[in-house]
């Protein structure tokens, strides 16, 4: 083989490697339909939870935690109350004097 015939071979491999390249990165820089709804499905699921963690935020700003915690204590207690008085009653009834 002479100079000219390897010169000539280079060139058409660097063209079909060149060729080849390209075309790998237009192939990743197209994306799919699939890839697209991906996208606007994980954007739009990053949106909801952080407005619903700005509500959780907010919610446990104004205090609503210690409301239904003393909610919650009042109404266990005497509802408790009440258990109590009607176990105890059956307790009586069951076994008597």
């Amino acid at each position: 083989m002479n100079r000219t015939q390897v010169l000539a071979i280079s060139l058409i491999l660097l063209l079909i490697a060149t060729g080849i390249e390209s075309y790998r990165i237009q192939k990743r820089e197209a994306p799919t339909i699939l890839a697209q709804a991906q996208n606007v499905l994980s954007s739009a699921w990053d949106q909801v939870s952080g407005k619903a963690q700005e509500l959780i935020e907010k919610a446990k700003s104004t205090g609503v935690d210690d409301k239904v915690k003393e909610y919650y204590e009042k109404g266990t207690s005497a509802i408790s109350t009440y258990v109590n008085i009607l176990s105890d009653q059956a307790y009586h009834w069951w076994h008597g004097n």
